[in-house]
């Protein structure tokens, strides 16, 4: 089972945005088309939306390659439980990042590539992969620019990580987070973009080269915008992912 068959738990604004972006990606990345102006607003994205479902569930999405992103899901189990992370190291640009949600009592699990740090050492603050193992997040953002003017030059989506201790015991790793290389425009709701070529490196991304990090776990935008979603439409997401900050 894939994502696709777990549509039904996103959140329906969420779910418009997906496919409309799909249907937008499916006529061609390089021409950037908008919703034509009858079909904006609530009403418009509704009827794009009809017609994307049919789209989605007819494997359009499965056999379009614009989605570039690499998460799986599948169910773990049946029970409600706050959501949980875990880091499974590889090498710092080909690790597998799991989370786990519960939805109406059904336990997802959501499988993707992810990278760490530019050394191996994770000992070493900035330049380590982050520590192996499980851990919950301790703030969820998704507004624009909120830890831009900070070290971490972090823009669009980010989870925060709980502090994790090294391999070795003598340092704890602290200021980690969970995001990727994106853009948010302001000029619309959830519009995250990361492939224009004139955004600044850590605005777009370009591909294997951006799972590099100072040391946090760096994901796929598409990866990133869905994991986003379900952690928001999880169980006890209010305690799990802090409060949005705008």
């Amino acid at each position: 089972m894939d994502i696709r068959s777990a549509i039904g738990v996103m959140r329906p604004a969420a779910l418009e945005r997906k496919v409309i972006e799909m249907i937008r990606r499916l006529i061609g990345r390089s021409l950037r088309i908008p919703v034509p102006a009858p079909c904006r607003g609530r009403v418009g994205n509704l009827l794009v939306f009809a017609v994307a479902l049919g789209l989605v569930l007819g494997g359009g999405w499965a056999t379009s390659s614009a989605y570039a992103g690499t998460l799986t899901s599948s169910v773990y189990g049946y029970y409600n439980a706050p959501p949980n992370f875990v880091f499974d190291r590889g090498t710092n640009v080909n690790s597998e990042l799991r989370v786990y949600v519960s939805i109406d009592g059904t336990r997802w699990r959501l499988k993707m590539r992810s990278g760490s740090g530019t050394g191996t050492d994770d000992c070493v603050t900035n330049v380590g992969w982050a520590p192996l193992g499980s851990f919950n997040i301790t703030n969820h953002w998704y507004a624009p620019d909120h830890l831009r003017g900070s070290s971490y030059q972090i823009e669009g989506i980010a989870f925060g990580m709980t502090n994790m201790v090294c391999t070795g015991g003598g340092t704890t790793r602290t200021a980690l987070f969970i995001h990727s290389e994106m853009n948010y425009d302001t000029s619309a709701p959830n519009n995250y973009t990361y492939d224009d070529p004139s955004a600044p490196e850590q605005d777009r991304w370009d591909g294997t080269n951006d799972y590099y990090s100072n040391g946090c776990i760096k994901i796929h935008p598409e990866d990133l915008i869905w994991v986003s979603d379900w952690v928001l439409a999880s169980y006890s997401q209010s305690s799990a992912h802090g409060s949005a900050i705008s």
